[in-house]
């Protein structure tokens, strides 16, 4: 066994001093393809042993320095690669140290989160690139979601609508108030005494102002309801417009004999 080994090594050691190349040495407890990214990474060759193996082939302490400048000399390299691999429930613990000759060993212990072998392998090259002297590899981006294409926002009604429905609204109510009153000063015409000049003269005052509220009564009323509607209108016209740049309508009162008139026009800014 022993002497199959050292042919192993003594041909490795061969291939590398042709092509000179860093050498990773199996990570005990990781899957081989772990070792073999970790290798491609750095642009280098696998061990066919473990580095354990290779120190007892040469009769060496692995614990030494020494020890891994003759394992690095026989095989032709300049730089090993080596180290452990634990899991627990959460996380994978790595341990890589890497060997140059004629310098100290420099040793990292990493803790990697994976579910798969590929994801710890891409784990471990992005973490132990300042290590071995890499560029670390940019994390794959997530899939970017196409756009939404979100629906325009539907129309809405104005405030300036709004005040004009409400203001229709207050003045058909005020109309109402006094068409009202002059019901009530009609009911106090007929009930009122016409026994002398003054009942007489005080009942003409009453029908004069019961006159005047109607007529401002009728008014009001006319005025407030054809506001109504003409905000409607306008409320109507902005809820079903597709254009941002429709105009609303435009609202003009005109006083006319014995009234007035609401005039809406409708155009396009």
């Amino acid at each position: 066994m022993r002497l199959t080994i050292i042919a192993v090594l003594v041909v490795a050691g061969t291939t590398a001093h042709a092509d000179p190349k860093p050498l990773v040495f199996p990570l005990a407890g990781a899957p081989p393809a772990v070792t073999r990214a970790l290798a491609d990474a750095i642009g280098a060759d696998v061990a066919k042993v473990t580095l354990e193996v290779a120190a007892e082939v040469f009769g060496c302490d692995v614990e030494s320095a020494p020890c891994l400048e003759q394992v690095a000399d026989s095989l032709g390299t300049r730089r090993l690669v080596f180290g452990t691999i634990a899991q627990d429930d959460r996380t994978v613990r790595v341990t890589l140290t890497r060997f140059d000759r004629g310098s100290a060993p420099q040793q990292r212990t990493f803790a990697l989160a994976a579910r798969t072998t590929d994801e710890l392998a891409q784990a471990l090259v992005r973490a132990a690139s300042p290590l071995l002297d890499l560029a670390a590899p940019e994390p794959s981006a997530p899939p970017v979601a196409a756009p939404r294409e979100t629906a325009p926002a539907a129309p809405r009604v104005t405030t300036g609508t709004w005040l004009v429905i409400g203001g229709g609204a207050t003045l058909a109510v005020v109309g109402a108030g006094f068409l009202w009153s002059a019901y009530s000063l009609r009911n106090e015409v007929e009930s009122a005494p016409m026994r002398s000049d003054a009942d007489f003269l005080r009942l003409r005052e009453l029908e004069r102002r019961g006159t005047t509220r109607a007529y401002t009564g009728d008014v009001l009323v006319a005025v407030g309801g054809a506001v109504i509607a003409a905000g409607v209108i306008r409320a109507v016209v902005q809820r079903s417009s597709r254009r941002a740049d429709s105009r609303a309508p435009s609202i003009t009162i005109a006083p006319i004999t014995g009234g007035a008139a609401v005039v809406v026009s409708l155009g396009l800014r």
